[in-house]
């Protein structure tokens, strides 16, 4: 059913764009900094937003708030109904990617080597070894 939300989460806070590209990526969409306004049809709802998620082309009911609460924490606003995205685990499935992204990262900086990177359930594992 249409409803219209806001999410954030505390892990999602300063987020670095090129992972959270890839982190949508891997939920299977990607958004748009070229569209600045998020629409609900089934509303009749307009709000601005930084970003609007897009999937296979089109343009979704959900947008990116990059510094949302003036804390810097991520937010995300729209109407999920439609979407194909899974509005009870969407948060929490977008900060665990993204962390795991995001400390791929900073152990590859510490000149560490990622060998594995997966789910277990609901736990994130990497391995990684030095040198």
């Amino acid at each position: 059913m249409s409803c219209w939300r806001k999410y954030t989460a505390d892990v999602l806070k300063d987020v670095n764009k090129d992972f959270l590209h890839e982190a949508c990526r891997r939920m299977g969409f990607d958004f748009d900094e070229g569209i600045n306004t998020v629409e609900s049809v089934w509303e009749d709802r307009r709000e601005p937003v930084d970003a609007v998620f897009v999937k296979d082309g089109e343009e979704l009911t959900l947008g990116f708030k990059f510094n949302g609460d003036n804390e810097g924490h991520l937010v995300v606003e729209g109407d999920f109904w439609r979407t194909g995205l899974d509005e009870a685990t969407f948060m929490d499935n977008l900060g665990q990617i993204y962390a795991g992204i995001n400390l791929k990262f900073q152990l590859q900086m510490q000149g560490m080597t990622v060998e594995l990177e997966e789910m277990q359930g609901e736990d994130l594992v990497i391995e990684a070894y030095c040198g």
